[in-house]
């Protein structure tokens, strides 16, 4: 019989998918800029760890992407347990080792997971 802590971060993070998907669509704003312009914001939102569960827990992550990032494709960078966000944009050389930056220039919208 498997642990219950085993579905723990399985819920959290459709959780999390679930909630970026309604953020996105609904309430997600950034500043017309052009399309090599990284913006990011800062954003938190509750996840529950399931449906009906009157518990919630607050997430906050760092929503990074060149230009609009409606309808483009999230990647959901979360940190090692050690580990910060600084680990997917680590604040020496960007240009080599950004996977933050990296991924936004080909199009993609990163969600780093503040730990």
């Amino acid at each position: 019989m498997r642990s219950h802590s085993f579905y723990r971060p399985l819920s959290i993070l459709c959780g999390i998918f679930l909630v970026l998907s309604l953020f996105l669509q609904t309430s997600l704003s950034f500043a017309e800029g052009t399309e090599t312009t990284k913006k990011c914001i800062s954003h938190s939102f509750p996840v529950s760890l399931g449906k009906g569960k009157s518990v919630t827990y607050q997430v906050t992550g760092n929503l990074c992407s060149q230009g609009d990032p409606t309808g483009k494709t999230i990647h959901v960078l979360v940190p090692g347990f050690t580990l910060t966000s600084t680990y997917w944009d680590f604040p020496y050389q960007h240009e080599t080792y950004s996977y933050v930056d990296a991924i936004n220039k080909s199009g993609y919208v990163t969600l780093s997971l503040v730990a």
